[in-house]
């Protein structure tokens, strides 16, 4: 069974609070959070995993699905905008390293620093 993503009430985002072993009894309750690969359905899933087992290669995707180019760059960008990862920065690390020299080498504020740390989307 898929983990629910979305409260069956009020539709709205909601949180895992415990996990159980059946095997020994075991429970951890906690707030935890779903992963962005949870807000997928099954499809779009398995769209994510063959993407995957290609190695990303387009030409592999248009043949399995039967799909144009134009359409498995479609349904990528759909699934990377359900995820929430459409403003994902690929160099944030590099960017906040760059803030820290900055800071040891006292050019900046050790607020400036955090200020900028802070304005660096993940």
């Amino acid at each position: 069974m898929k983990k629910p993503n979305k409260c069956p009430s009020c539709n709205s985002k909601i949180h895992i609070s415990e996990f159980h072993c059946d095997a020994c009894s075991t429970s951890i309750k906690g707030k935890f959070q779903l992963s962005s690969f949870d807000c997928l359905d099954e499809n779009e899933l398995e769209f994510v995993k063959v993407f995957l087992a290609t190695g990303g290669r387009i030409k592999e995707m248009e043949k399995i699905f039967n799909i144009s180019y134009p359409t498995v760059k479609s349904r990528l960008e759909e699934i990377v905008n359900k995820m929430g990862i459409s403003d994902y920065d690929f160099d944030a690390k590099n960017k906040k390293m760059e803030i820290l020299k900055k800071l040891e080498r006292g050019e900046i504020t050790a607020q400036d620093a955090v200020k900028m740390i802070k304005d660096i989307k993940k």
